[in-house]
């Protein structure tokens, strides 16, 4: 019983119950320690086929990022481009729904040669867009306006690093098609 300032007393009665878990599964007996049967799975994924399914899902997702890229909407290529991210890097890691892919180590570096190009598209376009803002930023602050050189230049620079984003994009949709469809082509 409990009471608090103010209230009247509080009384409460619960009934709390436990259950023992029995072991349904087969056990196998292993000198004097029992140890669970391993579990075996339908596909074992240790084929030429493991993660192809997550490859196609990444070519795809590159091949939508450099066509919007294009398309006036950097939205859809920006969430294309971290969907890449994040599927090469559950590959690379072997994490998540990845864990019992057993990939050939050149077919995870495709995989990381993916990772890599999308991370830099990711990084140069971040920078760029700093770059940019600092530059109007403190053009404004110190003359009010933002002359047409500074926008000029902020062009040439974007030109510049459009060639460089659509190189990179080409190399992820090549190392994803890689590893999706060219697993023999490379093998070590």
């Amino acid at each position: 019983m409990s009471s608090y300032p103010g209230k009247g007393a509080m009384q409460s009665t619960a009934v709390v119950t436990a259950t023992v878990a029995t072991p349904t599964a087969t056990v196998i007996k292993q000198g004097d320690v029992e140890m669970p049967f391993p579990v075996e799975y339908s596909n074992t994924n240790d084929t030429d086929d493991a993660g192809k399914g997550m490859g196609i899902a990444m070519v795809i997702c590159t091949s939508l990022s450099l066509l919007f890229a294009f398309i006036p909407v950097p939205f859809v290529s920006f969430v294309c481009m971290i969907a890449t991210i994040i599927i090469s890097s559950i590959l690379v890691c072997g994490c998540c729904c990845a864990q019992e892919y057993r990939l050939k180590p050149n077919v995870k570096k495709f995989a990381l040669a993916t990772l890599v190009c999308c991370s830099l598209i990711f990084i140069l376009q971040i920078i760029y867009i700093a770059a940019v803002l600092s530059v109007a930023a403190n053009e404004a602050a110190a003359t009010g306006t933002i002359s047409t050189q500074t926008a000029q230049g902020a062009g040439a620079g974007a030109f510049a690093l459009w060639i460089i984003v659509l190189l990179l994009n080409v190399g992820a949709i090549v190392f994803s098609s890689m590893f999706t469809c060219g697993r023999k082509c490379c093998s070590n």
